[in-house]
């Protein structure tokens, strides 16, 4: 039980590391890029899909895998992977989706 007796201090180190120590968390990246994709495709699966990423960065964070800091700028950055990536895909799929020749045959009438 060595490994729960020896507990780090969670404070925000800012873009502070080295090849013991990670800034940020890819867990958390990856995670919140997954879950906020599904939630914007699938509404209704937003409480769970939530509930499960904070789970996931509070066992971060208290397995002392991640400080704070870590999980948080991987949330962050993950979920603004996901907004650029989701708004592109809008975009794309306005322009040259199934319908886009529907559409424009309609606005040239």
């Amino acid at each position: 039980m060595e490994f729960f007796d020896q507990h780090a201090t969670h404070v925000f180190h800012f873009f502070y590391g080295d090849q013991n120590r990670s800034f940020l968390s890819s867990h958390m990246v990856m995670a919140s890029a997954f879950a906020l994709a599904l939630i914007l495709l699938h509404p209704r699966t937003g409480p769970l899909l939530t509930t499960l990423l904070c789970q996931g960065a509070i066992l971060l964070v208290i397995g002392d895998w991640h400080f704070l800091g870590d999980v948080a700028a991987g949330s962050f950055v993950g979920g603004s992977a996901r907004f650029v990536a989701g708004e592109l895909w809008c975009q794309h799929m306005r322009l040259h989706g199934p319908h886009s020749d529907i559409q424009k045959t309609n606005e040239a009438d």
